[in-house]
């Protein structure tokens, strides 16, 4: 049985093979569909009396899910905000047929059809974050390896290559190899905390777990390191923009 997309109420049942798996596993994020993973050769009318079973299950999962998504959802609308290099101005557009973003100096302009009525709409706000996305994405790539370069040669560290990603859980992580992964949901938090979330990498670089050692030489970084740690808990790897 190849994947499949199986609908349930406003969402779907997203249903992958997965080797090594030995029963089947449903479950749901924010934001979101179903995802059923399920073993290599289980069949097709085994998979729907599983889905039958969960039912209930996947109903009651879905009004709590969107509630924590109602609590957690940050709307992009008409105006004009701010990211930390430039201004993003969001319009409607008689000539545009889709969500396009288009750029000018320090002007970041996304345009949206005028026949989109409603922009509380879940599809058209995944369109406009992605224009986010892609903003920071180049923001990330001007201006974070030059600061990974700053730090580095401020305090003696070496390392392989540097890689802006759209990390799902992380905010960077540092390989076997010593290249330096960063997310590029930095350009939405402040400069301090970036630089520790740089200096926590590149030490990594010379320890390659959390042991006294890493705490010990991040400290001589970055005073009060594990302090400035739990800051970046209040902070998410979501859009967010401030409004102006």
């Amino acid at each position: 049985m190849k994947d499949l997309i199986i609908p349930f109420g406003d969402r779907n049942i997203v249903v992958k093979k997965r080797r090594n798996l030995k029963s089947l596993s449903l479950r749901i994020k924010p934001f979101s569909d179903f995802s059923l993973n399920i073993p290599y050769g289980v069949s097709l009318s085994v998979v729907n009396e599983f889905i039958a079973s969960k039912e209930q299950w996947m109903g009651d999962a879905l009004i709590r899910i969107k509630e924590i998504e109602n609590e957690d959802r940050f709307i992009i609308e008409e105006g004009r905000y701010k990211t930390k290099y430039h201004i993003v101005e969001v319009k409607r557009s008689e000539r545009s047929e889709h969500i396009s973003f288009n750029m000018s100096d320090d002007c970041f302009t996304i345009l949206f059809p005028t026949k989109y009525d409603d922009l509380n709409d879940e599809h058209i706000q995944e369109g406009l974050k992605s224009c986010i996305i892609e903003l920071w994405r180049y923001e990330a790539k001007i201006n974070i390896p030059q600061r990974v370069n700053e730090l580095a040669t401020q305090f003696g560290f070496k390392y392989n290559k540097i890689f802006i990603k759209n990390l799902k859980s992380k905010w960077g992580s540092c390989s076997a190899v010593n290249n330096i992964n960063l997310n590029l949901f930095l350009m939405n938090i402040p400069d301090y905390l970036v630089d520790y979330i740089i200096l926590h990498e590149l030490v990594h670089t010379k320890v390659k777990n959390h042991s006294s050692e890493f705490w010990s030489m991040l400290n001589r970084c970055v005073p009060d390191a594990k302090k400035i740690d739990k800051e970046l808990k209040n902070y998410s790897l979501k859009v967010r923009l401030e409004k102006i």
